[in-house]
C-alpha cells in the first residue's frame, strides 16, 4: 500500500483516516527535513520541495485537508489530524493561524470529554 500511495500520492483514496494521517505526518517530515548538502537525502528531499514549481510539502497539507470528514460530533482521531495540521502551521512559521486552530478545536474536543480510545 505504501508503494502505491508514493507512486501515486493524491489519487490513492482507500483507507482515509489513515491516508489523511499519512499526507499530515509527510507534510510535517518534509517541512523540518534538513540533511547535510551532497547527500541522497539531500537531493531526495530537493527534488520534493520543488516538484513541478510548488512545495510538495503543502500539497500534502492541503491535501490531508481535502481528506478529513468533520462531523458533527467530532471523533478522536479527527481532532488528531486537526492537532497534526496545526504543528504542519506552526513549523511553516504560521503562528497566528496555528494558535487560532488550536482554539478552535480545543473547544471541539470538550465535548469528547467522556470518550474513549477505540481498542482496535
Amino acid at each position: 500500500m505504501i508503494q502505491q500511495y508514493y507512486e501515486r500520492p493524491f489519487q490513492f483514496s482507500r483507507f482515509k483516516h489513515w491516508l489523511t494521517v499519512l499526507n499530515i505526518v509527510l507534510a510535517i517530515g518534509l517541512a523540518m527535513a534538513s540533511f547535510s548538502p551532497g547527500t541522497p537525502e539531500s537531493d531526495i528531499v530537493y527534488r520534493l520541495r520543488h516538484d513541478g514549481g510548488r512545495d510538495l510539502d503543502e500539497g500534502f497539507y492541503f491535501h490531508s485537508k481535502e481528506l478529513l470528514d468533520q462531523p458533527d460530533q467530532p471523533a478522536f482521531e479527527v481532532i488528531q489530524v486537526l492537532l497534526l495540521q496545526s504543528v504542519y502551521l506552526l513549523v511553516k512559521c504560521m503562528r497566528s493561524s496555528a494558535y487560532a486552530h488550536i482554539g478552535t478545536y480545543a473547544a471541539t474536543a470538550r465535548p469528547m470529554s467522556n470518550f474513549s480510545l477505540p481498542l482496535t
